[in-house]
């Protein structure tokens, strides 16, 4: 048996930060969702690790982040 495992695609990655946004009840812009996805293709460990240090951040620093 063999198993094609690929990269996720670009909606599929926008759809799992979506995902884990509406889980935790953060607020967070679209766009920041966007870039994210755009820049981080390869694994979906250091996708959710990218949106979990953004949202320390603006936690930790008590402010909106409006860009990336």
């Amino acid at each position: 048996m063999v198993a094609d495992i690929s990269y996720p695609d670009y909606e599929t990655r926008l759809a799992i930060l979506k995902n884990k946004v509406v889980a935790n009840a953060w607020n967070v812009e679209e766009k920041i969702l966007e870039t994210i996805a755009t820049k981080v293709q390869n694994n979906i460990r250091e996708l959710e690790g990218v949106i979990n240090r953004v949202m320390f951040y603006q936690e930790f620093k008590n402010e909106k982040i409006n860009e990336v």
